[in-house]
């Protein structure tokens, strides 16, 4: 069995996750009751990004031996991607409970608190991972990160001290605490190592509600290249310009980037609501047969739509390519497009055995889009008579770019540029979490 095993991680080592699947089913086959097959089997389904499966494969190895910390460990990591981060902590100190001195559990236990936002355990987690030889690049970022969040200037410092500043993150993180912290000294001797990389730095001040000092680093990059759009777009969005265009291509790069650890981020820190809306909601809308998920992502509308109608027609429309290879590992979309839902030949590319949809969700889709009412205007005479649209907006000026880049949209103003409809449901409930505040977001169900 060792052998066997060996010879398995090793494949997955290489990358080969293909021939380990093959041999693990073999295995498995022939001894059901293996957990140390099933231990492998959702590191290799963790390695292909099917989450689902690499929990039902790790709650099955700790069935058959619930005292495996590393079965617990990596469980923790799978329930963290898929954003269940409450039970991701409780299994991470499960692992550390019976393994406490194993440095990579601590890490884990660590990445869970700051999913949680519990900085406090974050910092603690890493610090104890630091002190049983974890590494002292990733541990000394997330502690300054943690510590930062807290206003532990100090130890903040401390945890960065003794990395080195010509690493990218260390720089954005160390001048992203010298701003937070007033440190001008430390800001002036930090930006003398700036390679020009002002536009990645600008996004981490962003994230980090230091909103001015990002202003100044945008002008910097543009000065250097004034032709990148994306960053003029996000400069706009900082003084708050009316929105005269979306950018495709900086929405397409900012989701390709984010797309592994999408759900994770979103249901965890950002504490998404439209899923736990969707499951409140859906049941009152029967029967439902065709969906349009405008605006996909990862899939995270589709679990609730199977929940309460499997036989439903789930249909995917994304920017990015790497949301919908997220997307399209779930298996809940009969088909994805990767197009930008303004196309105006959309309706055209689009098979005819796919049109006509009863269902179209916009959740989280117009705060991309500048020229909403026209568009959505435009949008509802081309669907059947009947069709319920679910729509979340950001309520705001009408049409202004919000300073992390989205579009607000005033509810009453696009509802009255719409065609006739009607309007089955309005209310003001949140969205998500943002840098620890609850943001408040307008829930639409029209009928077009």
């Amino acid at each position: 069995m060792l052998d066997r095993s060996a010879e398995i991680l090793t494949l997955i080592q290489q990358g080969r996750l293909s021939p380990a699947l093959a041999r693990l089913k073999l295995w498995l086959k022939k001894d059901p009751g293996s957990a140390p097959a099933w231990h492998l089997l959702g590191v290799v389904q963790l390695h292909r990004h099917d989450y689902n499966a690499a929990e039902a494969a790790l709650q099955q190895t700790l069935q058959l031996r619930p005292e495996d910390a590393y079965a617990r460990n990596n469980r923790s990591l799978v329930l963290l991607r898929l954003g269940r981060t409450d039970d991701s902590r409780r299994e991470a100190e499960a692992a550390v409970a019976r393994q406490p001195s194993e440095p990579g559990f601590l890490a884990n236990l660590g990445y869970a608190c700051e999913a949680l936002r519990d900085y406090v355990a974050m910092a603690d987690a890493f610090e104890r991972a630091l002190a049983q030889g974890a590494d002292p690049h990733e541990c000394g970022l997330a502690i300054a990160k943690a510590r930062r969040q807290l206003q532990h200037w100090a130890e903040a410092r401390a945890a960065l001290a003794p990395l080195s500043l010509t690493d990218p993150d260390v720089l954005s993180e160390t001048l992203v605490l010298a701003h937070s912290s007033g440190d001008r000294a430390a800001i002036a001797h930090t930006e003398a190592w700036c390679q020009g990389d002002w536009d990645t730095i600008a996004g981490a001040l962003v994230k980090a509600g230091q909103f001015e000092p990002a202003e100044d680093y945008y002008q910097r990059h543009l000065q250097r290249h004034p032709d990148d759009a994306s960053a003029r777009y996000l400069l706009e969005a900082l003084t708050g310009r009316v929105a005269r265009e979306a950018n495709a291509a900086y929405v397409s790069a900012v989701f390709d980037g984010a797309a592994e650890q999408f759900d994770q981020h979103l249901l965890g820190p950002l504490d998404y609501q439209a899923p736990a809306w969707l499951t409140r909601h859906l049941p009152e809308w029967a029967p439902v047969n065709r969906v349009w998920d405008f605006g996909c992502g990862t899939g995270l509308a589709a679990g609730p739509i199977r929940q309460f109608y499997p036989e439903a027609d789930l249909i995917g429309f994304d920017l990015s390519a790497a949301m919908l290879e997220q997307a399209r590992q779930k298996g809940q979309y009969r088909a994805l497009h990767q197009l930008d839902i303004r196309d105006p030949h959309l309706f055209d590319v689009v098979p005819a055995d796919q049109q006509a949809p009863d269902l179209v969700l916009l959740m989280d889709v117009l705060i991309y889009v500048p020229d909403a009412s026209r568009w959505l205007a435009n949008a509802m005479t081309l669907m059947p008579k009947g069709c319920r649209w679910v729509i979340t907006l950001e309520q705001g000026h009408h049409e202004r770019i919000h300073k992390q880049g989205r579009i607000q949209h005033d509810g009453d103003e696009l509802m009255a540029s719409l065609p006739p409809h009607r309007c089955l449901y309005d209310e003001t409930a949140p969205l998500r979490v943002e840098a620890g505040k609850t943001v408040t977001g307008r829930w639409l169900v029209l009928v077009s």
